[in-house]
């Protein structure tokens, strides 16, 4: 139960947040600029909460389904 919550509350920087996502820096700040994705400057750094990346991703994804309904209305 300890690792889980540290693992949640563990902080990613940049770099490994633009190789989980596989997106470019500029992405990652447009994302920020836009408030989809919290963020924490320190320093230098741009940090960002394991558990708000992972509530992103979910938000974010769409399974083949959900495309493949979404392709149909479009049409």
């Amino acid at each position: 139960m300890i690792a889980e919550r540290e693992d949640c509350n563990r902080m990613m920087d940049m770099r490994e947040f633009m190789t989980l996502m596989h997106c470019k820096r500029l992405t990652v700040y447009r994302w920020r600029k836009q408030g989809k994705i919290p963020s924490v400057v320190v320093g230098r750094k741009v940090l960002f909460k394991r558990s708000d990346v992972e509530l992103f991703l979910n938000e974010n994804t769409q399974n083949k389904s959900e495309r493949a309904e979404r392709a149909l209305v479009c049409r």
